[in-house]
């Protein structure tokens, strides 16, 4: 069994707000004792709740309840100065986001898979020998079996 996993914005925004794979997202927040995330993902969580709120998918009201229950999800969270050198790195190497490297670079810092809804930056890694471990949100609940 999976005892700690690093999740992204994509993972942790749905278990705010539904999304295709959310069934998949829920079985992360209550399969794995400890979640992992560099603490950039409030400020991303928080920016998907924006954006819906700007786009009138859901209410301000609903925004403003989704971004109270972001501050008591149960991650541990870690500073991105230390991930910094590390994240440039696999941005500059891989052509990703410096934001989806950071969560990368945490991973393999702390030897933990990173689950990942964020299609394009799995099929980044999913391409390389030997991959990173970067894990399609829906392929978690067979690492666990």
């Amino acid at each position: 069994m999976i005892q700690r996993v690093v999740v992204d914005a994509s993972v942790a925004a749905q278990w705010l707000l539904p999304e295709e794979t959310t069934p998949a997202a829920l079985q992360v927040l209550s399969g794995v004792t400890l979640l992992l995330a560099p603490t950039l993902i409030y400020a991303e969580v928080a920016n998907v709740l924006w954006k819906r709120v700007q786009r009138q998918e859901i209410s301000l009201a609903d925004g403003e309840h989704a971004l109270n229950l972001l501050k008591e999800l149960p991650l541990q969270t870690f500073s991105l100065v230390h991930l910094l050198p590390a994240a440039w790195g696999l941005a500059t190497e891989h052509g990703i986001t410096m934001y989806d490297a950071l969560y990368v670079a945490l991973s393999q810092e702390q030897n933990a898979p990173l689950i990942t809804a964020d299609r394009r930056l799995h099929t980044v890694f999913a391409q390389h020998e030997p991959p990173p471990q970067v894990i399609w949100i829906e392929h978690f609940p067979r690492l666990t079996q």
